[in-house]
């Protein structure tokens, strides 16, 4: 018996949805602008990652933002939550959005 006709008893379905990914950064106030006793302006470097997976009915957006990565702007420390920015957004049809985050 050829392998290539015999018949299998598993069967599997794979679905496969394009994420088509995005990433972006920003640098605002290239270059420290300084006005003496009126205090300075900080370079802020912004980051961010989205995906725009293809889902066949309507668009839909997925965000996720860390503002100012040298952490000039905000000094409360590290806190993740103070720079993270995430937001999700469904669009059907063309004139009509619906947006959070």
């Amino acid at each position: 018996m050829d392998l290539v006709s015999m018949p299998t008893l598993e069967r599997s379905t794979t679905l496969i949805l394009p994420l088509n990914p995005t990433i972006g950064a920003t640098i605002q106030n290239i270059g420290s602008a300084d006005f003496g006793a009126g205090g300075n302006i900080p370079e802020i470097i912004n980051a961010g990652v989205g995906i725009d997976p293809d889902i066949g009915f309507g668009r839909l957006l997925f965000d996720i933002d860390y503002d100012d990565v040298g952490n000039y702007l905000y000094y409360t420390g590290d806190s993740l939550w103070l720079h993270t920015h995430m937001g999700i957004q469904y669009q059907f049809p063309a004139i009509l959005t619906l947006s959070a985050g």
